[in-house]
């Protein structure tokens, strides 16, 4: 009997144990801010453990329409959120954009970036310029916009090499494998390595960034406090610590 007891009480100590799990899927430019928005959404919910999966974002929509088990979906853009919530893998009728993304240039080198920051591209010292794969990574997308925006992209598209998402792209510059990197002003706004300078963002269109709580979570009430959370103006004020306009 005392066997049948110590066996029941470890399944229910397990289930607990997972019942404030929450499984967050995130686009890589949210690697910085995401960590002190867990940390006080934990802080204000003590039995709450949030477990982060960095994704680039359009690879995170195949997964999750293929039955990928996550509570919430953080994209880099609206396109993904909106066709979760078209073909009924979210939770509601509708996302939430949460931030608003910026686009920089940033180098680990001693090139000078110009007061025209777009235009640093076409310098001959530019061997490579880092950019996330635009068929998965909306800064991808943003970034290509602008090159062609500026009427330079035709100028500098042989020196583009093509990273799996924006970390990697920060990555390539960082060993110098390339001389600059197209990334989010959120990875580099508190860094004290290298330098950079922010796109005009009349030169792309708006990185509106959106969310879903997924029908499939077995953790909606966590996951929806989750969501209310990201919407106060707490996070919305870390958002903007980090560079991102909010709604």
């Amino acid at each position: 009997m005392k066997s049948v007891l110590t066996v029941l009480f470890l399944v229910f100590f397990v289930q607990l144990s997972f019942a404030g799990e929450l499984k967050v899927v995130i686009a890589p430019n949210l690697d910085k801010v995401i960590k002190p928005i867990n940390a006080e959404f934990e802080k204000q919910n003590k039995s709450a453990k949030v477990v982060v999966i960095p994704l680039v974002s359009g690879a995170a929509y195949q997964q999750i329409t293929n039955g990928y088990p996550v509570d919430v979906f953080m994209s880099a853009d609206v396109k993904y959120p909106q066709e979760l919530v078209k073909k009924g893998f979210a939770s509601s009728n509708d996302y939430y954009v949460y931030a608003v993304g910026k686009l920089v240039i940033w180098t680990n080198s001693s090139i000078k970036l110009n007061d025209n920051c777009i235009e640093s591209s076409l310098s001959k010292d530019v061997l490579h310029i880092a950019i996330a794969n635009p068929k998965l990574a909306p800064y991808g997308r943003a970034s290509i916009e602008a090159l062609k925006a500026a009427n330079i992209y035709d100028k500098v598209e042989k020196k583009i090499v093509f990273a799996n998402d924006v970390s990697q792209a920060q990555q390539f510059a960082q060993t110098r494998s390339a001389q600059l990197a197209f990334i989010p002003l959120a990875l580099v706004i508190k860094s004290n390595s290298g330098h950079y300078c922010e796109i005009d963002q009349n030169l792309y269109k708006p990185i509106n960034q959106a969310m879903v709580v997924l029908k499939s979570s077995k953790n909606q009430a966590l996951a929806q406090k989750y969501l209310d959370f990201i919407k106060s103006s707490q996070a919305k004020k870390i958002f903007k610590d980090f560079g991102y306009a909010t709604p």
